[in-house]
């Protein structure tokens, strides 16, 4: 429950009435209150390293230090022994903490560093903790550059550094079964020495980042929360962290948390499923307007297979075309079908990519949404042949097509054995 310094005024109003003594005593009452209730991210870097470093001054710094390549190089700084800092929820106390910097290269052939950014700070409780708070800077590291890599975004400005609060049990009032919440720029991860499977570490993760970094989604729903940035994350970011596993982009064994083999399953039984349905039946609207898990399901499989489909710059253009049906209403899923048209009309090339959603297979059919206009096509990579399923197309050649009303359409697609290059069908739209 949210406290409001509204009520902190009232009670200044009311103090007027009171003798000098008692007023002087409820106003610094109130102000004690206030600034309590303040976001502590100003007071809570004491003893941290600066959230800017240059290499020297990574290299000055007393923390233990971690450099890490690949395709999202960072840093890891480690506290062990701090002064306390108290979380911004419920003031509890932490005295080590792993500080999770990006790191900015050069664009010259030495690709050296020439600035760290901190983008997390894992808060571990005391020591003990500081082994789980390293795995998981890691794997935020991981998170944070498949979101830069995908939708080209990064932490807003006022929320730059992510608070990141690993507790050592539950909070009074909450659900038995919740491992984790978020708070703006806070995450908080429950009873950090509960037994979890290695995949449900990085699934909780990602699922509360994703309610940080995938705002706005879709809300209104009856189960299993409210909004759906949550279950859309956990699913788009191991998708993507699975991607690039599969396309030796990422080494598995740098994977904090779970084995590769561990991620195949996981993409097998909850990410696979629903973007094979969204392939095979396109956009159903009635499915859409389910408020229960059943619905949430369904729009995070509309999604998944959208930034599958058309790439993730595409998505990402979608999402941003995506308002709310009423001024100052939130978003909902049906709100997703005006912004898939919008973004979509405006687009004169367009690139399909079959091999993200076939799972290994030769040939897969995809349901593609497009505009009106007559399209030029040309294949690239493995895609060895595409043919249109649909009788209402005015087909002139492999090679030209015209869509003479905007809606979902079937094609087939046939796929080669080797994986490089990715096989992709590039639109170009010639007339509207």
């Amino acid at each position: 429950m949210k406290r409001s310094k509204t009520n902190y005024v009232n009670w200044y109003c009311l103090s007027t009435l009171l003798p000098y003594g008692i007023r002087s005593l409820l106003l610094f009452a109130a102000f004690y209150l206030i600034l309590m209730q303040l976001p502590t991210r100003s007071r809570a870097q004491d003893g941290l390293p600066q959230s800017e470093l240059t290499a020297g001054q990574m290299e000055s710094s007393s923390a233990i230090k971690q450099t890490l390549d690949g395709p999202f190089p960072g840093l890891l700084l480690t506290v062990q022994d701090h002064a306390p800092i108290a979380d911004g929820r419920y003031r509890h106390l932490y005295r080590a903490a792993c500080c999770v910097y990006t790191a900015k290269k050069s664009s010259d052939r030495f690709g050296a560093v020439m600035l760290y950014s901190r983008r997390f700070v894992v808060h571990a409780p005391d020591a003990e903790a500081l082994p789980l708070a390293k795995r998981t800077a890691r794997m935020l590291l991981l998170l944070h550059g498949e979101m830069l890599s995908h939708l080209r975004t990064d932490h807003p400005g006022r929320y730059q550094t992510v608070s990141v609060w690993l507790t050592r049990r539950l909070e009074r009032g909450l659900s038995p079964d919740t491992a984790g919440e978020q708070f703006k720029d806070q995450i908080y991860i429950y009873d950090l020495f509960s037994p979890r499977r290695p995949i449900e570490w990085a699934r909780e993760l990602a699922h509360e980042y994703g309610h940080f970094a995938l705002v706005p989604g879709a809300s209104g729903f009856t189960s299993p929360e409210d909004d759906a940035d949550g279950v859309l994350g956990e699913r788009m970011f191991l998708k993507w962290l699975w991607a690039d596993v599969r396309s030796a982009r990422i080494k598995p064994d740098i994977l904090p948390f779970l084995t590769q083999d561990q991620l195949d399953t996981y993409i097998a039984l909850q990410v696979a499923p629903l973007m094979r349905r969204a392939a095979r039946d396109g956009l159903d609207v009635r499915q859409l307007a389910k408020k229960d898990a059943e619905g949430m399901d369904y729009l995070v499989g509309i999604l998944l297979y959208l930034d599958s489909l058309y790439g993730s710059r595409q998505f990402q253009d979608i999402r941003a075309c995506t308002m709310p049906g009423k001024v100052g209403d939130f978003l909902h899923s049906q709100d997703y079908v005006r912004g898939l048209s919008r973004s979509l009309a405006e687009a004169t090339e367009l690139t399909l990519h079959p091999n993200d959603f076939a799972f290994g297979k030769n040939s897969s059919t995809a349901t593609v949404y497009l505009p009106r206009g007559t399209y030029a096509f040309s294949a690239t990579g493995s895609l060895l042949a595409w043919e249109w399923a649909d009788s209402a197309l005015h087909i002139q050649n492999q090679a030209l097509v015209t869509i003479p009303q905007p809606g979902w359409h079937k094609i087939v697609f046939t796929l080669g054995d080797a994986p490089d290059p990715l096989p992709a069908l590039h639109m170009y739209r010639t007339t509207k």
